[in-house]
C-alpha cells in the first residue's frame, strides 16, 4: 500500500495519471458523456464541456499540461498492473470495482480514439462514456466469468438505452474469456494450490470411475440404543472438536437412523458413579435429525463434489441398504481431489486389474 501511495501521489508521478482520484471517483469520471482529447489549458478556463465538470477535466488533462489520451493510457496500464499484483496477495481483496475501472478506462480510450479519428470536428456525435460503460461491463465479465454484471451495470447507469450494448459486450466478453482462461477466482485457487475442480475436469478421464468408497472414512464411532452414558463420555472425550455424531439402531446392525448435535443433545454426565455411567441412554429424550443426508458408496467423487457444493453440506453418510458404511467430510473430499490431481488416487477398476496382474 505504501508503494501504491507513493506512485499515485498527486504531487509527483500521480499528476500524470489522475492520482488524486479514488476508484469510485475515477469510474464516475470515465462514464461522463463528453470528449477529452481536445482539451487545452485555454479550453479549461472557458467553460464546462457537456456533462463534465472543470475539476474532472482538469484532473484527466493535468490541468491542460498533458494530453488526456496519454493520461488515460498511463492510467489504464498502471491500474491493470496494480490489479494483477493485488489479486495475488495473501490478503482479502475486492476485484469487482477495480476491474470495472480498468475496463472503463479501456473503453474510454477506444471511444476517445473513435471521436478523434472519425469525427474530429463533431464531438457531440460520439459519446465516449457509453464506450466506457460497455468496456467496464465486458472486461469485468471476462475477469470474473459472471453475466450478472449486465444487470448490475444497467441498474447502475439508470439508462435503458444502454442495455443492448451492455448485454452484447457482456456476452462477447464471457464467451471469449471462457474459451481462453479461467476466472480470477479460479486462478487464485490454483495459485494457492487449493483443491479445485474446473469445468473440464468433468470430462477428464482421471475422475471417471473414482467412487466415494475410495475416500470415505470407514471406522466410524456412533451412538446407538445400546450406548451407555459411559460410552457417551468416552465419545465426547475422544472427539472434542466433532459437532455431529451419527445414531444407529444397534452396534450389530448399524442401521443409520439419524444424527445429533453434540452441544444440543449429547452431554457427558457430571457424576462418575458406576451405576449412573452404566445406564443406557434413551433416544426418545434426544433431539436428532431423523433424515441425515446419505448416499451409496458407488457414487462418483464428482457427484459427491456437486452435492457438497450445491447443498453446502459439512458431511455425508455412506450407507448400503440402510447400514452405515462410512462418512465423508469436506476434509476427505479435499484430500481425494488432491490425490486425483497428483495421480495418487486411481480408478477402482484399475486397482482390480493391478491385483489380478499381481496374482497371476
Amino acid at each position: 500500500m505504501s508503494i501504491f501511495g507513493i506512485v499515485t501521489f498527486p504531487g509527483y508521478f500521480g499528476q500524470h495519471f489522475a492520482g488524486d482520484r479514488l476508484w469510485i471517483a475515477s469510474l464516475g469520471d470515465l462514464f461522463q458523456n463528453c470528449t477529452w482529447h481536445n482539451l487545452t489549458l485555454e479550453a479549461l478556463n472557458e467553460t464546462m464541456q457537456g456533462n463534465c465538470k472543470l475539476e474532472q477535466l482538469g484532473v484527466w488533462s493535468n490541468y491542460g499540461r498533458d494530453n488526456p489520451m496519454n493520461v488515460l493510457m498511463i492510467f489504464f496500464v498502471f491500474s491493470f498492473i496494480a490489479v494483477c499484483i493485488c489479486s495475488t496477495l495473501l490478503v482479502p481483496m475486492g476485484a469487482f470495482i477495480p476491474t470495472l475501472v480498468v475496463g472503463a478506462a479501456l473503453g474510454r480510450i477506444f471511444g476517445e480514439a473513435v471521436s478523434f479519428y472519425l469525427f474530429p470536428q463533431q464531438n457531440y456525435i460520439i459519446y465516449p462514456g457509453i464506450y466506457a460503460v460497455v468496456g467496464a461491463s465486458a472486461f469485468c465479465t471476462g475477469i470474473i466469468h459472471s453475466v450478472s454484471v449486465a444487470i448490475i451495470m444497467t441498474e447502475s447507469v439508470g439508462q435503458l438505452y444502454y442495455s443492448l450494448p451492455i448485454f452484447i459486450g457482456v456476452v462477447v466478453g464471457y464467451g471469449v474469456s471462457k474459451f481462453l482462461h479461467p476466472s480470477l477466482y479460479d486462478t487464485v485457487i490454483k495459485l494457492k494450490k487449493l483443491p479445485y475442480i474446473h469445468g473440464t475436469c468433468y470430462k477428464s478421464k482421471k475422475y471417471i470411475g473414482i467412487e466415494v468408497e475410495q475416500i470415505m472414512l470407514k471406522e466410524i464411532d456412533f451412538v446407538s440404543q445400546e450406548s451407555t452414558l459411559n460410552d457417551i463420555q468416552n465419545l465426547l472425550n475422544k472427539y472434542p472438536k466433532v459437532q455431529t455424531f451419527p445414531i444407529c439402531d444397534s452396534f450389530e446392525n448399524q442401521i443409520l437412523i439419524g444424527s445429533c448435535l453434540k452441544h444440543a443433545s449429547l452431554k457427558a454426565p457430571n457424576q462418575c458413579k458406576s451405576e449412573i455411567l452404566n445406564t443406557k441412554i434413551n433416544l426418545n429424550e434426544i433431539e436428532f435429525d431423523v433424515a441425515p443426508f446419505q448416499i451409496m458408496k458407488n457414487v462418483s467423487i464428482l457427484q459427491c463434489y456437486k452435492i457438497f457444493t450445491l447443498l453446502k453440506l459439512k458431511r455425508i453418510y455412506i450407507t448400503e441398504c440402510g447400514r452405515m458404511e462410512g462418512l465423508i467430510t469436506e476434509r476427505e473430499l479435499r484430500l481425494g481431489i488432491e490425490n486425483v490431481e497428483k495421480n495418487v488416487l486411481t480408478r477402482k477398476k484399475d486397482i482390480k486389474q493391478i491385483h489380478v496382474a499381481i496374482n497371476k
